[in-house]
C-alpha cells in the first residue's frame, strides 16, 4: 500500500512538471489564416474592410451573436487608424487598422481584454482573373514565454479559422450577385 501511494503521488507530481517543460518547446507564435474566392474586383470589396462601420454587417463580431454587442467607432471613417471598439458581457477590444489599400487589403491591430490578447491581422486581397479576388483573412501574435499560453496557440488555429472562414463566407454572400 504504501508503494503505491509513493507511486500516485510520483506520477500526480511528474505529469504537471512533464506537461510545464513541454510547453516550453512548443511554439511562441501563431499564425492563422482562411482563404475564400470573391466574385468581384478586390475595389468593390475593399470598403467592406477599409470601413470599419460595416464590420457588423458580416462579421461574427454582430449583435447576431452577441445581443450584449455595442460597437463604437473613432478616427477617421475610412482606412488607416479607423477603429472599432467593441463591448460585450463577455470583454472589450478594439479593433484599429493600421494599413488599407483597394488593391491589396488592410491589415489591423487587435486588443481584446485590456491587453491580455494582442494580435495583428488582416485581409489580403489579389486578383485572380475574370473579376474576382482571392480574399485571404490572416492572423497572428506572440505566446511569449508562458507554457501555459503555447498550449493555446495549438488551438488558435481552429478557433480563429472557424471565425475568419466564417466572416469571409458573409462578406462573400454580400458582394457576389444572387443567382
Amino acid at each position: 500500500m504504501k508503494k503505491v501511494l509513493k507511486r500516485i503521488i510520483f506520477v500526480v507530481l511528474l505529469v504537471p512538471i512533464l506537461l510545464i517543460i513541454v510547453g516550453f518547446f512548443l511554439p511562441s507564435k501563431y499564425h492563422v489564416e482562411r482563404t475564400v474566392v470573391i466574385q468581384a474586383p478586390a475595389d468593390a470589396i475593399y470598403p467592406w474592410l477599409a470601413q470599419l462601420n460595416r464590420w457588423p454587417e458580416w462579421t461574427v463580431w454582430s449583435t447576431n451573436i452577441d445581443p450584449t454587442l455595442v460597437h463604437s467607432f473613432s478616427g477617421p471613417a475610412e482606412g488607416p487608424g479607423a477603429e472599432m471598439k467593441l463591448s460585450a458581457r463577455s470583454g472589450s477590444g478594439t479593433i484599429k487598422l493600421v494599413k488599407a489599400d483597394p488593391a491589396s487589403g488592410v491589415t489591423y491591430e487587435l486588443n481584446f481584454h485590456d491587453g491580455r490578447f494582442v494580435a495583428q491581422g488582416g485581409v489580403k486581397l489579389v486578383p485572380t482573373g475574370e473579376g474576382s479576388t482571392k480574399a485571404t483573412w490572416f492572423g497572428e501574435g506572440e505566446l511569449g514565454g508562458n507554457p501555459v499560453q503555447r498550449y493555446f496557440g495549438l488551438f488558435m488555429d481552429k478557433l480563429m479559422g472557424n471565425e475568419f472562414q466564417r466572416n469571409l463566407t458573409k462578406l462573400r454572400l454580400k458582394l457576389e450577385p444572387k443567382a
